[in-house]
């Protein structure tokens, strides 16, 4: 039995759920909601005994069953108690929130991405934080500054530099073009804006599932991705990778780098699963990678 967490069922994950099933393994893929509202739990946790059981449709399994989990899920949000007052919904979703802390990192299982303290998927950073994480690796890494007001913000726009630029005040955050007639119109309060550099150069990907890397670029007109050559990647790269990689404590990730012609590598993100672009280049190999370490074993 696989377990697949999932904040929701994208392409990556529906393309996981019928590899694991291809090689033959049951698997059951559940988000939130099928957490909350279509799963019964029965969980005793003690120092020297764990016991787990599960109903799940027709499926029931126990610890033992569960031979690995891959995990994509981060948060419950409190509109799936959408009958509960505010206080009790966020409350709920505080306590399924420590439950599942508490499930993934009893299990003797695989557990890919093993949780964070704030995050079931792995751990998740702030930009800030995680720019600072490449830069402690070695990392040449963009510019990031977070400014008071829109009219702070609106004084970079002056430059040549590439910006972009974010209101951490709204709900969603949304990385858009520099633009000082628009930054203009955020006040001086709480929202706070936080400007982006981008660097002039070739868009580079690296997922590391553990310590094997599959990389990927993208053409100069950014239209097309295809394979790239892991000798085309300088040596020291891949070192500072795996050392970042260790750090944040993840078994598969992936790397967004910006190469200048001149062969200069800039750290810009990272995403804690595989993008569809990348899926579509290295499709099963990169599949049966993961699947591998999700089971703790090679599987044919």
């Amino acid at each position: 039995m696989i377990l697949i967490l999932a904040q929701y069922p994208r392409h990556f994950v529906k393309k996981l759920e019928e590899a694991i099933q291809q090689k033959g393994l049951t698997v059951i893929l559940l988000t939130p909601f099928d957490i909350v509202h279509n799963i019964k739990i029965s969980y005793a946790l003690s120092t020297n005994k764990c016991s787990l059981q599960m109903s799940y449709g027709a499926s029931l399994f126990c610890t033992q069953d569960i031979k690995g989990v891959y995990t994509e899920l981060d948060t419950f949000l409190p509109e799936l108690w959408e009958f509960f007052s505010q206080k009790d919904a966020q409350f709920a979703a505080m306590e399924w929130q420590a439950l599942w802390q508490s499930i993934l990192n009893s299990l003797a299982c695989s557990v890919v991405n093993p949780p964070a303290m704030d995050a079931l998927g792995g751990t998740l950073l702030s930009p800030l934080e995680l720019l600072d994480r490449a830069r402690q690796t070695g990392f040449e890494i963009p510019t990031m500054v977070v400014v008071e007001s829109g009219q702070l913000a609106s004084e970079l726009a002056q430059g040549s530099v590439h910006l972009t630029y974010t209101d951490l005040g709204s709900e969603q955050y949304r990385e858009l073009p520099i633009n000082k007639k628009a930054l203009l119109c955020y006040p001086a309060d709480e929202d706070q804006i936080r400007i982006r550099e981008h660097t002039e150069g070739r868009a580079v990907c690296i997922i590391l599932v553990e310590d094997k890397p599959f990389a990927t670029f993208w053409d100069e007109k950014q239209k097309m991705i295809m394979p790239l050559h892991l000798a085309d990647i300088p040596e020291h790269i891949i070192k500072k990778l795996l050392k970042l990689h260790a750090l944040l404590n993840l078994r598969v990730a992936e790397y967004f780098f910006s190469v200048t012609p001149d062969h200069s590598w800039t750290f810009c993100d990272l995403r804690r699963y595989p993008s569809d672009e990348t899926l579509s280049v290295h499709g099963d190999v990169l599949l049966a990678s993961i699947i591998n370490l999700i089971t703790g074993k090679e599987i044919l």
